[in-house]
């Protein structure tokens, strides 16, 4: 080009070639420094606190004008959170980032270790005898060594602030520790055959993924009929439960105060930043507002805007692999004055609610999960006794809490003579749910909740008992399966944990048919390869008896194995 006639510049190109390597992106997504507020309840002024309370709620609320329930509601936020700030000291505490607490001693060690790190890397990193390199040596060697001993008198100060003044904020800061932080830190999450790095992308592949989940799923191996049996009456329901304006409960003050009490202390607060030490320092201070607001939405049977939503954060189960969604269960916080209120509402509806079939154990007054445990124990004792073989099927339900439909339910709550009045407002409370994701300090954005009972909320486990119970009465009904003496013992069961016990090949075939019916009728799946079929007790003398060398669950055939765990305790076939 410079030799072409066109060309009048005097300069002339040059191509020179070069070998050269470039530093190669590492992807590193660091942390940043989050700085938040923590309130100290314990240091606070109560009497300050009430006060504050009172005056500020008899200045923005009154019972005799037509605020609605979800203004009310917002401002007794606003009049909890300006009460706190004027009487409960708070103090910054540092949740994510790199800084640690240490003396200034060892801050100005580990500063002048850094400084000596950089003066080695400018020069090159030299080693030997090497002026920059022997001082980085010492200094990395005194901050290390000062900051051992600083963790060394912290953890016996620790221990001895156990022993002196044991309380179970330091008995559970106890087991945090030794817990460890594993799942914290997920380095990579696997989606649609990628490793997702970023902690904003794998937010909102998690928020894609629980929306997904929130929303019921057309599959042909589901029973459409009884669905769509389930959402007729629903609806004939809901047009009783509007012709019908009685009112059958009225919360009293005595009642919201119960359930004030009733709130866990020491929790997360919920998105609008309130606590349970909020309600519970201001005790009965709030009761009347409280009182008003909740019997009016029981009046109107509309549910405050704030009630229905939440902050699900997602916790990887114990021993999974934390790069897989399926790993996670998502836990909701949501808002405390609606927590309050499903107390109050649970305290009217509990007897309603109670357990109608003997072989539900979990989240039952009088009973517990080390009963059911008990039960198992007792039937492998008693058929070895009998020289009988025990078949034991461990039943693995996908996301349980997470896909339960809600028309099927509110079905089952009327089934459970639950008032017209409640049941519209349990109606309402389940529509137009909304939640958004909570990804190492990040929010995403909101997303609707069309199926599931929340997990951490407080009328879910009694929801999803109802929605279950129906299964146990049948297997009782029918009965097929283990009996101890006189008494059904064939389906011991824990919340979503069922398991199915039985002498006989063949009657285990049946209860995993009836199982089978069970959840495609209520729009759920079983895994056949995640549950697990076991066989104990197994000789010479009785295999005779037995008749079926594999079992099905539908159309697929279940897992065989010499274990099997059930809450928490491994039962083998060699017991």
């Amino acid at each position: 080009m410079d030799m072409t006639g066109i060309n009048l510049s005097t300069h002339v190109p040059v191509i020179c070639a070069l070998a050269a390597r470039t530093k190669t992106e590492n992807k590193k997504f660091k942390k940043q420094s989050t700085v938040k507020y923590k309130i100290e309840w314990d240091r606070g002024n109560t009497n300050l606190y009430k006060t504050k309370l009172k005056e500020l709620l008899a200045q923005q609320i009154s019972i005799h004008n037509n605020q609605t329930t979800t203004d009310i509601v917002a401002i007794t936020y606003d009049c909890l959170k300006k009460a706190e700030k004027q009487s409960i000291p708070s103090r910054i505490i540092k949740l994510n980032g790199p800084k640690i607490k240490v003396s200034p001693e060892a801050k100005r060690l580990l500063n002048l270790s850094k400084q000596k790190h950089r003066i080695w890397v400018v020069k090159g990193r030299p080693t030997g005898t090497d002026k920059s390199y022997i001082e980085r040596k010492e200094a990395k060697y005194n901050a290390r060594k000062i900051l051992r001993k600083e963790r060394a008198i912290e953890k016996e100060n620790f221990y001895h602030q156990l022993e002196q003044q044991p309380s179970n904020k330091t008995f559970f800061k106890l087991i945090n520790r030794n817990m460890g932080r594993e799942n914290l830190n997920t380095p990579v999450i696997q989606h649609e055959n990628k490793e997702i790095s970023c902690p904003v992308e794998q937010k909102e592949v998690l928020a894609k993924y629980y929306e997904q989940l929130a929303t019921p799923q057309i599959s042909n191996e589901y029973d459409k009929e009884y669905l769509k049996t389930c959402q007729l009456r629903c609806n004939i329901i809901k047009e009783l439960a509007q012709n019908n304006k009685v009112c059958s409960i009225d919360f009293s003050e005595d009642e919201i105060l119960a359930a004030i009490k009733n709130l866990n202390s020491g929790k997360a607060g919920d998105e609008y930043g309130l606590f349970s030490e909020h309600l519970k320092l201001a005790g009965s201070e709030i009761t009347p507002v409280l009182k008003f607001v909740f019997n009016k939405i029981i009046k109107e049977r509309r549910t405050p805007e704030q009630f229905k939503t939440g902050i699900i954060t997602p916790v990887c189960k114990k021993g999974k692999d934390s790069s897989l969604l399926d790993s996670y269960r998502g836990i909701t916080v949501s808002s405390i004055l609606g927590k309050t209120f499903e107390h109050a509402l649970l305290n009217k509806i509990i007897n309603k609610l109670d357990n109608r079939s003997s072989q539900q154990f979990g989240f039952s007054q009088g009973l517990s999960p080390s009963m059911a445990a008990l039960l198992i124990s007792e039937a492998q004792m008693n058929s070895k006794q009998m020289k009988e073989i025990l078949y034991l099927a461990t039943l693995d339900t996908k996301k349980a809490f997470d896909v339960v439909n809600h028309d099927i339910l509110l079905d089952k709550l009327f089934q459970r003579d639950i008032p017209l009045d409640i049941w519209e407002t349990i109606y309402e409370m389940y529509h137009d749910l909304t939640s958004r994701i909570n990804w190492k300090g990040k929010y995403s954005t909101s997303f609707p909740i069309r199926q599931g009972v929340r997990q951490g909320g407080i009328l879910s486990t009694h929801f999803y008992k109802a929605y279950i119970e129906d299964l146990l009465i049948q297997l009782e009904e029918s009965n097929v399966g283990l009996h101890l003496g006189t008494n059904y013992s064939g389906c011991p069961t824990c919340a979503d944990d069922i398991l199915l016990l039985s002498n006989s090949d063949e009657d285990m075939q049946v209860m995993l048919n009836t199982v089978n019916t069970y959840s495609k009728d209520h729009q759920y799946t079983i895994h056949p390869t995640k549950s697990v079929l076991l066989k104990q007790n197994q000789t010479s003398s009785n295999s005779g008896k037995v008749t079926l060398s594999a079992w099905e669950l539908g159309n697929r055939e279940i897992t065989t194995s010499d274990q099997a765990t059930h809450l928490g305790l491994t039962r083998s076939s060699k017991k």
